[in-house]
């Protein structure tokens, strides 16, 4: 996910610098061509902002979250299956398994979901 945002970032500030600085068919100039330099500055502030947001989350402190499933409390509702935006819990056979915890978001709707407290750290 880190290359993916690194290379959507290294191509999408060049290309919009060429068509902000007017390389090409068309010169913007007077007005436009000010409006464009305002926005390239905006644009700048607000992948700065994302960027010190995206180096908090990745961040090595931050440990990622394990979740497990008591499998005698669980219910087998399906409520965290349902909830989880990441997909981390499937459904196997007459159990719920937390098998993606690499992908998860650190949401805790499962945790908040689950009507037995079924699952934990």
């Amino acid at each position: 996910m880190t290359y993916l945002y690194l290379l959507t970032l290294a191509t999408g500030i060049p290309a919009t610098i060429y068509i902000i600085a007017g390389h090409g068919h068309t010169h913007l100039g007077g007005i436009h061509g000010k409006f464009g330099i305002v926005a390239a500055i905006f644009m700048f502030l607000h992948i700065w902002k994302r960027l010190k947001w995206f180096k908090n989350r990745t961040s090595q402190s931050a440990a990622p979250l394990r979740l497990k499933v008591d499998a005698d409390k669980c219910k087998r509702c399906n409520l965290c299956v349902k909830r989880c935006p990441a997909q981390v819990f499937e459904r196997q056979e007459k159990q719920v398994v937390a098998l993606h915890t690499e992908y998860c978001f650190q949401c805790r709707k499962c945790v908040a979901h689950c009507p037995t407290h079924a699952i934990y750290e």
